[in-house]
């Protein structure tokens, strides 16, 4: 599973294990009293101090998007326990790749790459994955030191806490867990089926491949759309006897990690289908952050 993220203009991909969480760029930055190549300062996330460091300026490209619209992923060494804040454009979503499927390259006369010398395709466009054991071997590359209050890769479980991915779909919220999505689709548009009926809107064609997507709103006892949309943007959830469902989305918020123990039940009150959700959790609302289209 891999997070995708747009770095002047170009897809990269980093291991959802070195993925710690995706928050938006902060309002305000504090310098370092430190001159490092792409390090914009730090930034205070929760109760840890933050080096950024610029991706686009780490791989040796330009980018024109304000620093207030771009996204910090922090990426994580578990073995070595250093964090860094890696600036991107945006985040795309999370795909699932076969690691034996992956092209490889490199470069004559120069070392390891930092990114690209494994590739996969992607609608068309080659995408570069990230080497992270590389990346915290950078000289003077700033980290920080993780320490015991800090959470874990976000795919194993440990301490009970688990990886999803925040969404919106009108005024609803879902979080989907990483370990389950396959892919996160762009808005593409519907084929029509003998599957469309019920919370059933149709089909859509993603790398050869037919999937069912549901209306989430009904399917979730939230209501349901007055008619059924002609696209849709979605998620695809691997299924537990085999195969792929997406749920219909319009925009995802971030990466969220959050403890088992700290989720609330769910209401019927809120939702119909109460035994559908793993509980809810109040802090991962998106109060202040700017939600991605998907589109």
């Amino acid at each position: 599973m891999y997070g995708l993220v747009d770095v002047g203009g170009r897809y990269l991909a980093i291991d959802a294990l070195n993925i710690r969480e995706a928050v938006p760029f902060p309002d305000s930055i504090s310098p370092l009293a430190v001159n490092l190549p792409g390090l914009l300062g730090a930034m205070i996330l929760r109760e840890d101090t933050m080096p950024l460091v610029d991706c686009a300026a780490l791989l040796g490209l330009s980018t024109e998007v304000p620093l207030s619209e771009r996204v910090v992923t922090i990426v994580i060494d578990a073995d070595r326990k250093q964090l860094l804040g890696l600036v991107v454009n945006a985040l795309q979503g999370m795909i699932s790749q076969d690691r034996s499927r992956c092209a490889e390259m490199g470069i004559v006369g120069h070392g390891p790459m930092l990114a690209g010398a494994q590739s996969f395709v992607r609608d068309g466009a080659v995408v570069s994955i990230l080497n992270p054991p590389l990346l915290f071997d950078q000289p003077s590359l700033p980290f920080a030191v993780q320490q015991d209050r800090s959470c874990a890769p976000l795919e194993t479980g440990a301490s009970g806490k688990s990886g999803y991915l925040l969404c919106g779909y009108q005024d609803f919220g879902p979080a989907f867990p990483l370990s389950d999505i396959h892919a996160t689709i762009p808005m593409v548009p519907l084929q029509d089926s003998p599957l469309a009926h019920g919370p059933c809107d149709g089909v859509i064609h993603h790398h050869g491949t037919d999937i069912p997507i549901l209306d989430s709103l009904q399917l979730f006892g939230l209501g349901g759309n007055f008619s059924r949309p002609e696209s849709s943007a979605s998620v695809a959830l691997r299924a537990p006897g085999g195969g792929l469902v997406a749920f219909g989305i319009d925009r995802f918020f971030d990466i969220v990690h959050t403890r088992t123990e700290d989720l609330l039940d769910v209401p019927r009150v809120i939702s119909g289908r109460s035994d559908l959700f793993s509980g809810r959790d109040w802090q991962a609302l998106p109060r202040h952050r700017r939600p991605t289209p998907l589109a």
